[in-house]
């Protein structure tokens, strides 16, 4: 019986960690997509002097994004498009923005029902351990 607890308390840890490394992954995503937008949006409205001025500051955030993200390589290559093109972008990486806002509702949905499943397991092992400590005690007792 405490096999299976060590075991599936051991299973909820892991789950716990990956979650909140998943969640720490995604609110960061957000947070740089967020002023990556905003940046390129102001930008874009400047007209044909945009990339130039804030080019540093966009450069700040994509930092919080890891190297192998695709939003690095489209938000580079916006300091090379016209405002056409940075419009596109622009509504790429609000797309981005969506999907990922999903994925971290349905992560946190999916967070929730790990929860609840533990504590049914954990209360299950409870209940079956208190039951054969009492089939225990009233052998022994059956015994004496």
């Amino acid at each position: 019986m405490n096999n299976r607890e060590d075991f599936v308390n051991q299973a909820r840890e892991n789950d716990v960690n990956t979650y909140a490394s998943r969640k720490v992954r995604d609110e960061n995503s957000l947070e740089a997509l967020a002023a990556i937008i905003a940046k390129l949006q102001a930008l874009q409205a400047r007209g044909n002097s945009f990339l130039q001025v804030s080019k540093k500051e966009i450069e700040r955030a994509l930092s919080r994004i890891p190297k192998s993200n695709p939003i690095q390589a489209l938000v580079q290559l916006s300091s090379k498009f016209d405002e056409e093109k940075l419009a596109v972008v622009i509504g790429k990486l609000q797309s981005i923005e969506t999907a990922i806002q999903e994925s971290y509702a349905d992560d946190r949905k999916g967070e929730e029902h790990s929860a609840e499943h533990y504590a049914a397991l954990i209360a299950e092992i409870d209940s079956v351990r208190t039951q054969k400590q009492a089939e225990l005690a009233q052998a022994q007792a059956d015994q004496a």
